[in-house]
């Protein structure tokens, strides 16, 4: 890598491949969670993968010449740079994107990816990076491992499950990114790894809260509608005869405090929202 250099200016905040409006190179920003419209580690991931399929349909496109390009980890906002190889893009956002996860498999796959980007020859970095795969693999056969144990228990975690299936998600696109990057026929089975994990995924972590925002919808409606200025409490109170006896609250207050109960619920599905935008972006890029 190159000296660093520094920058500040709006544009920086933009994920992805874009032009320098002031030094008019390259610039390749990684997304991190907390930039507009990536909330998670998961959505910043797949954002990631998007990006560097959409960044090698647009490289060749530039000039011949061009031999550096400007790189910005996800862990800075703006600021930092460094100049990288334009053939390193690759092992450096990728491995970028995996130490975001933090598994410990994972990081050992960023590791190989680095030591690709030392290799002098295209045969190094390839042997570099099927180590890297053969890490994401592993991690890829513990989770389906995982899953498959839960399925044969008769009350498994939701919770559970749905991490397993987030993880093989994420490491099956990882894989069919380098897969692709290689040119090998396999980016397609590891991209449909990916898509019937993330379905069931979005499948685990989606229904209770959908249907909750169902079940709260309907009560404020019957809150609205009544006529009686006391109501009893719709989510914090018990059963008769219950360890928690009935709350008797006024109807307004019932009804804000119905609203206050169901924010992490909406905030819940709007990531989930938002980490499915993110990672059909991924699967339409990756299989065009």
């Amino acid at each position: 890598m190159a000296n660093s250099n520094d920058f500040s200016n709006p544009e920086s905040h933009l994920i992805g491949l874009h032009q320098d409006q002031i030094s008019g190179g390259l610039r390749f920003v990684m997304p991190r969670p907390g930039q507009k419209g990536v909330d998670t580690a998961t959505s910043a991931a797949f954002a990631s993968f998007y990006s560097i399929l959409d960044a090698k349909d647009k490289l060749p496109k530039a000039s011949a010449s061009l031999k550096y390009i400007s790189f910005v980890a996800s862990k800075h906002v703006a600021g930092a740079a460094v100049d990288i190889f334009v053939g390193q893009l690759l092992d450096t956002a990728l491995a970028d994107a995996l130490r975001t996860l933090g598994d410990v498999s994972l990081r050992a796959a960023s590791v190989e990816l680095d030591d690709a980007n030392n290799e002098p020859t295209e045969k190094g970095k390839e042997r570099h990076r099927m180590l890297a795969q053969g890490h994401l693999g592993v991690v890829y056969q513990a989770a389906e491992s995982e899953i498959s144990a839960l399925e044969k228990k008769m009350l498994p975690r939701i919770d559970r499950k749905a991490e397993s299936h987030r993880k093989a998600t994420l490491v099956a696109a990882a894989i069919a990114l380098i897969n692709n990057d290689a040119g090998m026929q396999a980016a397609a089975k590891w991209a449909e790894k990916a898509r019937t994990h993330f379905e069931r995924y979005d499948e685990l972590k989606d229904g209770n809260d959908r249907a909750l925002l169902v079940w709260a919808s309907r009560k404020e409606s019957k809150l609205q509608s009544g006529w009686s200025p006391f109501v009893i409490h719709p989510t914090r109170s018990g059963g008769p005869g219950g360890p928690c006896a009935p709350i008797w609250v006024l109807r307004k207050t019932a009804i804000r405090q119905l609203n206050e109960d169901m924010r992490p619920v909406r905030a819940r599905v709007a990531r989930l929202n938002e980490e499915r935008s993110q990672f059909e972006a991924f699967y339409r890029a990756l299989r065009l």
